[in-house]
Parts: structure tokens; sequence; C-alpha cells
């Protein structure tokens, strides 16, 4: 067990010269063991918390309006691939600053991906199955799976390895999403729209036999002159 009093820290400090985790006497390696964030360095692991949080906080604002002016489905894709890369990157870390870095980019993009996730999965539905997207996200399944990779490979490393091992192959199925019919009629691209609503209309998935061409769907789209939406439009009157 790491020390956590001062007695045990001025132990440390007066008797050894170096100090290395006996990585066989805990169920998980934890970053704390490997990068010694003990003592005078404890508060670093808070430090990697706050980076975390504030990358998150800042991906999910920016990544509204990223989503808004380049599309749903190519922020989502783009974000997913480059959550992979970069947690693999972190597994390559040798320090603790090194290590949040990257893992701010990471959340950064998390941020990012939740908000257009959570936005192209209810713009996919109608109002029937909408409150079902906003109230049964997957968050309780990750936890669940994350604690059982945790388990199994007893060390941060291989956990991030076999983590993005189990979603490199969802992130392919990914490249199968639709974009946003309700985007591509905001933006105009009212042929691309009817391709994505004909595609949900058809029989292997709920058989309603309808068809849309770009005549019925004209009336929708309005002419007017396209704005440039911010953060501050969320809080204007």
């Amino acid at each position: 067990q790491a020390p956590t009093n001062d007695d045990s820290c001025a132990f440390i400090k007066k008797n050894c010269k170096s100090y290395t985790a006996e990585k066989d006497s805990v169920e998980f390696v934890s970053l704390v063991a490997d990068f010694k964030l003990i003592c005078d360095d404890a508060d670093k692991v808070k430090w990697i918390e706050i980076i975390q949080a504030g990358g998150s906080l800042i991906g999910s604002i920016i990544g509204g309006h990223m989503g808004d002016h380049l599309g749903r489905k190519t922020i989502f894709f783009s974000g997913q691939l480059l959550i992979i890369i970069t947690s693999m990157m972190s597994t390559a870390s040798r320090g603790w600053i090194a290590y949040a870095s990257i893992q701010g980019v990471n959340c950064f993009l998390y941020g990012v991906i939740e908000v257009t996730s959570l936005t192209m999965m209810m713009e996919y539905t109608n109002n029937k199955y909408r409150v079902v997207m906003a109230n049964a996200f997957q968050w309780p399944f990750a936890y669940m799976t994350i604690a059982l990779i945790a388990f199994l490979t007893k060390g941060w490393q291989n956990f991030f390895v076999f983590l993005n091992l189990v979603s490199s192959p969802l992130t392919i199925g990914f490249m199968l999403f639709l974009e946003s019919p309700r985007w591509l009629i905001a933006t105009g691209k009212l042929d691309k729209a009817c391709d994505v609503l004909n595609d949900i209309a058809h029989r292997r998935w709920n058989n309603t036999k309808a068809h849309f061409t770009t005549q019925d769907i004209s009336s929708i789209h309005k002419n007017d002159k396209k704005r440039f939406y911010t953060f501050y439009h969320l809080f204007r009157c």
C-alpha cells in the first residue's frame, strides 16, 4: 500500500535514495505506482483529474459547434478514431506530465463525441423513441465493461491496450452509420437527406413503404440566410 501519511513519507525521504513499487503486492498496478505519485507528488493525481475534466468540458462545448458545421457523422467517427490513437499513446508515457497531456487531448475528443453522438442518435429517432435515446445511454454498460477489463488486465497499460481492442471493432462498425437527416436538411443537402430517410424507411428496418423525394422535403428547408451560431447564443434571449 502506498504511504499516505507524513510519518511514512518522512521515513522514505530519510532512509531511501530511490524506491519502486512492489507490483506483485497489488491487484492492479496503477499510475500512482508506476509514476511514484506519493508524498510530495501525491497532488499530481488531482492535477491529472483536473486536466481530464477540463478537456472533456472544453470538448463538449466545442464539439456541438463542430457537429453543426462539419456534420455529426464526420465528427463522431473522426473523434472515435482519434480517441483510440491517443489512448494507445498514453501507454508510452514515461511520466505524469506526458500522460496528463495526452489524456487532456483524449478527454477533449471524448467531450466532442459525447455531445455529437447523443445528438445524432436522437435525430435518427422520432418523438416516440427519442426519450429512450436520451435516458438509456450506454454509460452503465461501459462502466461494467471497463471494470471487468481492469480486473483481468491487472495494470493500467494493459488496460488501455485491451480497452482499445474491444472498442476498435465497434469503431469500424460506426463507418456504417448514416449522416443525420435533420442535419442534411438544415444544410440544404436534400438529395443526401432523401437517401438517408429512404434507408431508414426500408423494409429491413420498419417496412413503412415510404419513399421520399427532394420535392417532399423541400418545404422543410428554408432558404433563409445561414447564421454562424456560437456558445453565446445558448444564453441569448
